[in-house]
């Protein structure tokens, strides 16, 4: 069953409030809000109805903008890589960022400061944080995103980049994912649709620790291309990694952008 984050809770907070408070010795735990981050891949303004778009509609992402804080004016890097370590490390790349998709594992991170803070804490998504394209140290170490702070993780790309340049492991249809360390195969997740996998795997831990203080960081990989089909516009096609294929007509893959837009705002 696919769950939806925002009925769970609902807190915005900037990364300077978790950052200034992440260390700070609270003794009420009603005082420590849950805190959910979520990191979109590969969009922009233009493709929210909040900020004026019309060829879109992102209705649960509106309802968020008109009750939080809306951005007028922002910068962000040109892929989406150096956001990934800067977000973890609450540091600008020229100070850390030494090789695509690389994640020094004797960084500290967001994730340890909330679990010294007392929260549990969750990522799933996109990792792409191991130095998998350059083979570094520890690339094939499939427990990294434990060892970064985060007591349980639901990921795509932390040791299959080598599959996925051989044309296997996309992350949408029968996606290859990681669960805690432990490999999922193309085959265990056949016929499902990774990003509904992920959204439940947080949904489900938000459950299961609505006691506690909880800290969930969710770097979708909604809507990077390849742009294919989402459960909404899918059909009866076979929904293999053969569906991972992006269609050559350039009019099918804007609808198809388009698709992975709104499916992007409904599981929020």
């Amino acid at each position: 069953m696919r769950h939806t984050i925002l009925p769970v809770f609902l807190v915005i907070a900037t990364l300077c409030t978790v950052w200034g408070t992440a260390d700070a010795d609270i003794a009420d735990p009603a005082s420590k809000p849950n805190i959910v981050l979520i990191m979109a891949d590969d969009v922009s303004w233009e493709a929210f109805s909040c900020y004026g778009a019309e060829d879109y509609k992102t209705p649960h992402i509106d309802a968020l903008a008109a009750r939080g804080v809306r951005f007028a004016h922002c910068y962000s890097t040109p892929i989406c890589t150096p956001s990934r370590v800067q977000i973890m490390t609450g540091q600008y790349s020229f100070r850390n960022y030494t090789h695509f998709g690389y994640l020094n594992p004797n960084e500290k991170t967001i994730g340890h400061l909330m679990q010294s803070a007392g929260y549990q804490t969750a990522i799933a998504g996109k990792w792409q944080l191991n130095g998998l394209y350059n083979n570094l140290p520890g690339s094939d170490d499939s427990m990294r995103p434990l060892k970064a702070g985060f007591h349980e993780s639901y990921l795509w790309q932390v040791t299959t980049g080598k599959q996925l340049k051989n044309g296997g492991g996309e992350r949408f249809w029968s996606p290859p994912l990681e669960r805690n360390g432990v490999m999922e195969t193309v085959e265990d997740n056949a016929g499902k649709y990774g990003p509904d996998l992920l959204c439940d795997f947080l949904c489900d831990f938000m459950e299961r620790n609505r006691s506690k203080p909880f800290f969930v960081y969710y770097p979708m990989v909604l809507v990077h291309n390849p742009f294919v089909k989402t459960p909404d516009n899918i059909g009866n096609e076979p929904r293999t990694q053969a569906a991972n294929k992006a269609p050559k007509n350039k009019k099918q893959q804007k609808n198809n952008f388009v698709a992975m837009v709104e499916y992007m705002d409904k599981i929020v």
